[in-house]
């Protein structure tokens, strides 16, 4: 669901700061969790993954990260 711009603003305004490396650290920590639950794994042999239950996971993967 789409956050509407207005909603967006006023996160960002009255937000808790927080540094950078320690929201990459966050961010990174929360991608392996959800990556390693949906059974993810980089095949350095194919770029671009064909198998459809894999894009499936790839995709919920990625909706779960995205909130």
């Amino acid at each position: 669901m789409p956050i509407e711009p207005l909603e967006l603003y006023q996160r960002i305004s009255t937000a808790p700061r927080m540094p950078e490396m320690k929201f990459d650290r966050l961010l990174m920590t929360r991608a392996r969790e959800i990556t390693a639950r949906h059974g993810i794994e980089y095949e350095p042999a194919e770029i671009i993954p064909i198998d459809d239950a894999l894009l499936d996971e790839i995709w919920k993967a990625g909706y779960e990260l995205a909130p």
